[in-house]
């Protein structure tokens, strides 16, 4: 009980203590409730000095219990905590998360490392949090803690030039394997931070945590490269190893049973659900717009018209005599020699002065070049946005360009196979049924593209 709480007590027990005497006729009686009035106040503020003195005692108490609860009884603590399939599913999930949340920082334009890092660095402490109990998160050596988190969060980005790297090479390029990275190295920070400022005991199951959601984050760094090599059921079973390992860390041995992996699984599957649709879709997205078909048409053309002197145009594809010819230019002819009369051709100063066979072609557009048999067509060529050259494309970087040309190599691979039949087939997949139904639905074909042509 507060001192506030006591003196409110105090003041609607006792109105008499302030109430003077309004009836002045009889002042004995008055002055009588007055000394009542004084007496009742005296025992009052006598018996806050005793309430005041018995709540310090409990506080004092309360903060001499916090301060002896024994990094054991921590410890014990979240061994209990984790003893429960659920709770460990919850933190699991919790740590995943942070991954999740962090990415659309790390894919902003511009984009913003820093804030991305706090937000992954923050949402992984609260994670460690959720296996201690109540007085820990209150004790001095928490809150140190979290400040020292904190500082370290802020200076990440800068004092690590990989990091920094590492999110470029995700958002330019959409390398899941390079977030992988340095959201493990993330999070082994902090491992060591964490550890230093909490007792031995506590910290031995924090870095328990750590090494378990170090382990799922590897399953789904594993699952994005089985679906980049078209094997969508690999995918699907190394998310679940992953989430199994991870759980075989934390759960007691006792526990360790189908039923209580499946109720793990259980509160993963739609976190990796996630996480999996929104790298994979940005990953898309990234091949999108940093690679392109070289377009192909057909360059415009017209019939020439343009005839010698002394002929003129039949309307259709023959330059012919004014005059009729003679036998002497008939003689002519046979022998190989010219004599009025011939087909069309193109006018120099036009713009279909380019003449191939019976046709006039007009230049091909800038940002393409001729291209085909009889150079009849204009095809893209790789300048502008997408300077990369390949065979068939064009792109911003060699990188994207090779991940193109893989996604569709596999893409056959990926769409013979359905969620239903996956899931029916692969005891995985029927553990992880949202998982597996979104990895099926990505690896569907999408489009690239064309090349677009310069403006002049």
């Amino acid at each position: 009980m507060s001192l506030s709480i006591v003196m409110e007590a105090v003041s609607f027990d006792h109105p008499e203590a302030v109430a003077p005497c309004a009836d002045q006729t009889d002042a004995l009686a008055c002055r009588s409730r007055g000394s009542e009035a004084v007496a009742t106040r005296t025992l009052s503020f006598v018996q806050v000095h005793q309430d005041m003195e018995r709540v310090s005692e409990e506080l004092q108490a309360r903060a001499s219990a916090g301060s002896q609860l024994s990094a054991a009884a921590v410890a014990a603590h979240m061994q209990a905590f984790l003893s429960a399939p659920g709770n460990v599913g919850a933190a699991l999930a919790a740590g995943v998360m942070a991954v999740q949340r962090s990415l659309p920082l790390f894919t902003a334009e511009p984009q913003q490392i820093t804030r991305g890092v706090t937000r992954l660095g923050t949402d992984l402490f609260d994670a460690v949090a959720m296996m201690l109990p109540e007085e820990t998160r209150q004790s001095q050596a928490f809150i140190d803690a979290e400040a020292r988190w904190d500082d370290v969060l802020q200076k990440l980005p800068s004092a690590g030039e990989e990091l920094a790297e590492g999110l470029r090479a995700y958002k330019e390029d959409g390398d899941v394997s390079e977030l992988v990275t340095v959201c493990a190295a993330v999070i082994k920070d902090l491992e060591e931070v964490v550890t230093e400022y909490l007792p031995e005991e506590v910290s031995a199951n924090v870095a328990k945590f750590i090494t378990a959601l170090l382990d799922a984050v590897e399953g789904f760094d594993e699952a994005m490269e089985a679906f980049k090599a078209g094997n969508t059921t690999g995918s699907v079973e190394a998310m679940y190893v992953g989430i199994r390992t991870a759980a075989a860390g934390l759960l007691p041995e006792g526990l360790q049973d189908d039923e209580n992996f499946k109720a793990v699984v259980d509160a993963l599957d739609s976190v990796f659900d996630n996480l999996s649709s929104t790298v994979l879709r940005y990953q898309q997205a990234i091949l999108k717009s940093s690679v392109c078909w070289k377009a192909s048409t057909r360059r415009e053309r017209e019939r020439p018209d343009q005839c010698p002197e002394k002929t003129k145009f039949d309307g259709k594809s023959w330059c012919a005599a004014e005059e009729a010819a003679s036998l002497l230019d008939t003689s002519a002819r046979r022998k190989g020699k010219k004599v009025p009369g011939s087909a069309p051709a193109c006018a120099d100063d036009g713009d279909f002065g380019e003449q191939r066979g019976a046709w006039c072609y007009k230049p091909c557009p800038a940002g393409t070049r001729k291209s085909g048999w009889g150079h009849t067509h204009c095809k893209s060529t790789c300048v502008g946005a997408y300077p990369i050259d390949s065979l068939l494309m064009c792109g911003k970087s060699p990188g994207t360009i090779r991940a193109a040309m893989i996604e569709m190599t596999i893409r056959t691979i990926r769409t013979v196979i359905s969620a239903k039949v996956l899931i029916e087939s692969s005891g995985f997949a029927a553990a992880m049924p949202g998982t597996a139904t979104s990895l099926v639905d990505l690896g569907t074909s999408f489009a690239h593209p064309n090349c677009p042509a310069l403006e002049v």
